[in-house]
């Protein structure tokens, strides 16, 4: 009995309406072994890429990676767009300030902005799972849910401070949104 997640591959019912349906009874699924890493096949297979929260899963368990088949490579591929990204964990307390600062509270703000200036590289630009996956991985998965919600309001505060104007761009995407990149501003001579 196929899962969920396969379910909408073959059929393109969204998962929402499946989980309702064998949530009332209407559907019957198999469990998924890992339900983590079938979301993650299923975004890979329709094309889109994979999301931060996802991305720290695939990080803290770099084995699993094999397991996505043919989707391996691109997996592969984001995955190595985020560099070392266990190298530039922080400590356990960005948790509380991401929720303060997603609050607006002044000094958490500025407190964010210094850690995700001492994160962007200097010889690069990189797109916000770059920052967000560094940021779920500083606690553990149980927080994750939590901190998925307040972090982009936390970014967005930070990205509204003055200090922080010239360390982002926003760039359209293929589909008429735009993505922001961070990267170190370049020095400018006046002579």
């Amino acid at each position: 009995m196929p899962d969920i997640y396969h379910i909408h591959n073959q059929t393109g019912v969204s998962i929402r309406t499946l989980k309702k349906l064998e949530k009332t009874g209407f559907l019957k699924a198999s469990i998924c072994e890992n339900p983590v890493l079938s979301k993650i096949d299923s975004t890979l297979r329709k094309g889109n890429r994979i999301s931060a929260i996802d991305l720290a899963y695939l990080v803290e368990n770099p084995g699993l990676i094999f397991d996505l088949g043919r989707n391996f490579s691109k997996a592969d591929e984001q995955l190595r767009e985020l560099g070392d990204p266990l190298a530039d964990v922080p400590n356990a307390t960005i948790a509380s300030t991401i929720d303060f600062a997603a609050s607006g509270r002044p000094e958490s703000v500025e407190k964010l902005l210094s850690w995700i200036k001492g994160v962007i590289p200097s010889d690069r630009d990189v797109p916000y799972t770059y920052v967000a996956v560094r940021a779920f991985l500083s606690d553990g998965p149980h927080i994750r849910k939590f901190m998925a919600g307040r972090l982009p309001k936390a970014i967005l505060n930070v990205r509204e401070h003055p200090d922080f104007a010239a360390w982002y761009t926003l760039r359209p995407t293929k589909y008429g949104r735009n993505a922001t990149f961070y990267h170190v501003p370049k020095m400018r001579f006046d002579l």
